[in-house]
Order: structure tokens, then sequence, then C-alpha cells
């Protein structure tokens, strides 16, 4: 044959296999699709599992007694699962003794490194308190965990607490102790930002 021949036999081939190839390809993309959506909330069902289990064992009776290593262990895996640890881990905060809350510091400031533009905004939400949903125990314990993981985004947060305390801190001895952590935060974040300033200057002649 010649190749105009060859051209169209080749063309009306192509024609006649396409839709079958794009149907397959489709139902491959979609099939593959599901199966990632299933492993997802399967991986979701089993994540909040976990978390409450944590939380659990941590506001347990168990937990008043167990060794703080013990406990801390706990509140690292629990900030293990990132942002969806943070509130759990705030409400532990907010309900449980100072063991068990130095414990969930811990792992606030762990889940804050491991996501840290989900959680660094949920600790300086919890800082500033406009709803007024936390003891100022807990929003000590928010700044010292975003001081420790270097939150910039809850720098204006914890300055504004500085200057204004809340009223259950009011008191001199809270709020000479919540100032010291406080002030203590504020400089662990400065030093940090100067420290990405500085990497940013040494690798980028700004």
């Amino acid at each position: 044959p010649s190749r105009p021949e060859r051209f169209a036999g080749l063309k009306a081939f192509i024609k006649s296999v396409a839709p079958g190839v794009i149907m397959f390809f489709l139902a491959f993309v979609f099939v593959q699709t599901v199966e990632l959506d299933l492993k997802r909330e399967a991986f979701n069902a089993d994540a909040a599992e976990k978390i409450k289990t944590f939380v659990d064992r941590l506001l347990g009776e168990e937990a008043a007694t167990a060794p703080q290593s013990e406990i801390d262990a706990t509140g690292i895996a629990l900030g293990g699962f990132g942002g969806a640890a943070a509130l759990p881990l705030l409400e532990v905060l907010e309900r449980s003794d100072a063991r068990r809350g130095a414990s969930a510091v811990l792992g606030l400031g762990h889940a804050a490194r491991v996501a840290p533009d989900l959680v660094c905004p949920t600790l300086g939400d919890a800082i500033a308190d406009v709803t007024d949903a936390y003891v100022w125990t807990t929003q000590k314990g928010a700044a010292e965990a975003a001081g420790v993981a270097g939150c910039a985004a809850a720098l204006p947060a914890l300055q504004a607490l500085r200057r204004d305390p809340p009223l259950d801190a009011r008191d001199p001895d809270r709020q000479g102790n919540l100032n010291i952590a406080l002030d203590k935060a504020i400089q662990r974040i400065t030093a940090a930002n100067a420290r990405r300033r500085g990497w940013f200057e040494r690798h980028f002649d700004w």
C-alpha cells in the first residue's frame, strides 16, 4: 500500500482503539482514587482512635501516679500526630494537674515541630484566648510550647498577653510566673527568627 493508504489505515486503527484506551485509563484513575480515599479514611479513623487512646491515658487515673517519663512519652507520642493533636493536647493541659500538664506541653512542642503551619497558629489562638476558653495555666503552657518550637505565628499573641495578662493571672505570684514563661518564649522565638534570617542571608545574597 502507498504511504497515504498506510496513514489512513493507522488513523482508522487509532480511532477504533482510542475510546477503549481512554475508558481504560479513566477507569484505572477512578479505581486508584477510590483506593486512595479508602486508605485515607482508614488512616484517619485509625489515627483518631490512637489520639483518643493517648488522651484517655493522659487523663486517666493511672496517669496521676505513673512515672513522669511514662506520661511524658505519651504526650510526645500524641504530639506526633501534628495538627490533629493540638486541640486534644490543649484539652489535656486544661483539665490535668501540673505533672500531666507538663507532658501536654512537651506534646504540643513536638506537634508544633511536626506541623508548624497548623499547630503554631492554634497555639497563638490559645495564648490570645479571646473567648476566655482557657485558664491562665493553659495559656502559659501554650506559650512554653510555642517558645520551644520557635513559633513565629504565636509571637503577637505572646507580646499582647505580656502587656495585658488574663484576669485570673493578676495575682502577683501568678502574674510573675506567667511573665517568666512569656518572656522566655518571646526570647526563644526572637532568637529562632534571627537564626532563620541569618541562614537566608548566608545562603542568598539579598
